[in-house]
């Protein structure tokens, strides 16, 4: 410091002010030469000149447009400060004995949650204590992952290091409740949760993530009522903070539903449940392990009401997108493979509306997968519950939006992955048979192409073409 203190000395008034301006209070970066002007209070036109004689003195350095130390870009000229142990010296002299924000910052910053370990500082060491204390006081500086993520064991250790070090009241709570959530002490979590989320102002940091997991800890012991408050108060809340793609606000969101789901209030979980999977979908991506969570919630969410069909479309859409992207071991591809299984299995459901729904309705989706693994799947599951006459009803259904939206190259790959798949199953052999004839019409558009099928069959693919030449139309 006296060093620094004796160069600074030297400077005359408008040199001294630029440097005492780069030094600054906190972190500064570098500097345009119009705002180093504004911010030291000297002409704009003097600024120039007065910092390159500052360069020549050693107290700044020119700084590249990209960063790198350099003679300047030609246009836009930045300066910074050439030596950071100036910057400290001048802070520590304007803190007048008070701990130096600077040295705070970077304690927080390298050495994260093991600050807590700092509780074993002896004695002696009462200006490094003071620091971490500084440091730690709020506990706002962690990620709620490095805060409470852990074992129950090392949850219980920081909890111990937040109260030696005077964190801000209620932290230390979290911490445990965290650690009795995380052992699977729920009725202990809520106490503790409800404790210290009442001591927080509501913005507190942290505060958002211990409400989304009191909510699930009411879930697990069956409070579903008490579970679907929290998150009809928290998902306004989080979205306020954070944004509608955060994921708090979108876990919420899913939380909420299974909270829906749990009180047996099926409708108001599916009506949640719509919105939601959108916009995971949107934020996160298709393939994301969340969305696909929340497309799983709903087929669950379709069974629970009874919605046999929606569920097994629901499913059938989900199944392959699971197997695809997580692999056919996973837990949401048993999860949801479970799910069709006793929707396809109900007395009442009828797979065959499911089949024209996702060949129908969803056939831009369908035609965007492939036929040589879409095909055998299906054929796979529904042989397996004994449903292939369903199968190939609801395909029958579907061919005239199908064909409408295929065109006549993807039509014949689908029908020939159908014809390569099917042809031991007699079950499928109507179907195919009449598939094959209207893409082969759908191809050449000429009425002889139908006349290789029976009479019988030809009654059902005359009024199919022509819906389908209808939809084509309106399109």
């Amino acid at each position: 410091t006296p060093y620094y203190q004796e160069r600074l000395r030297s400077l005359a008034k408008g040199h001294l002010a630029i440097v005492m301006t780069l030094c600054g209070s906190g972190l500064m970066g570098a500097l345009p030469v119009g705002d180093i002007a504004r911010l030291s209070n000297v002409p704009e036109k003097s600024a120039p000149q007065l910092l390159d004689q500052l360069v020549e003195k050693g107290f700044v350095r020119f700084v590249r447009a990209d960063g790198v130390p350099g003679i300047g870009d030609g246009r836009v000229r930045y300066y910074e400060l050439r030596e950071p142990l100036l910057r400290l010296s001048v802070q520590m002299k304007r803190t007048k004995g008070q701990l130096l924000g600077l040295v705070v910052q970077f304690l927080r910053t390298w050495h994260g949650v093991e600050l807590l370990d700092a509780t074993r500082i002896p004695v002696e060491g009462t200006l490094a204590r003071s620091y971490v204390e500084a440091a730690v006081r709020e506990s706002d500086f962690l990620s709620s992952t490095e805060l409470y993520g852990g074992t129950p064991e090392q949850l219980r250790g920081r909890a111990e290091g937040l109260r030696k070090l005077g964190a801000a009241e209620g932290s230390a709570d979290l911490a445990e409740a965290f650690a009795d959530y995380t052992d699977g002490s729920f009725d202990e979590s809520i106490e503790r949760f409800e404790t210290a989320i009442s001591t927080l102002p509501p913005t507190a940091p942290h505060i958002f993530l211990a409400r989304f997991t009191l909510a699930l800890a009411y879930m697990h012991v069956g409070r579903h009522d008490e579970g679907i408050a929290v998150c009809l108060l928290l998902v306004p809340d989080s979205e306020c903070a954070f944004g509608p793609d955060h994921f708090i606000a979108l876990a919420s969101r899913h939380t909420l539903v299974l909270a829906y789901l749990g009180a047996d209030r099926y409708d108001e979980a599916i009506a949640a449940s719509l919105a939601v999977v959108p916009d995971n979908e949107h934020a996160l991506g298709p393939d994301h392990l969340d969305t696909l969570k929340s497309r799983c919630t709903l087929a669950l969410a379709y069974l629970c009401a009874a919605r046999f069909d929606e569920a097994i479309t629901a499913s059938l859409a989900l199944l392959l997108d699971c197997e695809r992207a997580l692999g056919i071991d996973h837990g949401t591809t048993l999860d949801i493979r479970k799910i069709l299984t006793c929707a396809l299995k109900m007395p009442s459901a009828h797979p065959s509306n499911s089949v024209e729904y996702l060949f129908g309705e969803l056939a831009e989706q369908m035609l965007r997968k492939d036929p040589r693994l879409v095909v055998p799947w299906l054929v796979r599951e529904f042989e397996a519950v004994d449903a292939l006459d369903e199968l190939g009803a609801g395909l029958l259904r579907a061919l005239p939006r199908f064909l409408s939206v295929a065109g006549t190259r993807r039509a014949s790959e689908w029908a020939l992955a159908w014809r390569h798949e099917t042809a031991d199953v007699p079950q499928m052999a109507i179907p195919v048979q009449v598939l094959t004839a209207l893409t082969t019409w759908w191809e050449t558009r000429q009425r002889k192409s139908l006349l290789s099928l029976p009479p019988e069959l030809r009654d059902i693919a005359v009024p199919l073409a022509e819906k389908a030449i209808e939809l084509e139309q309106l399109a």
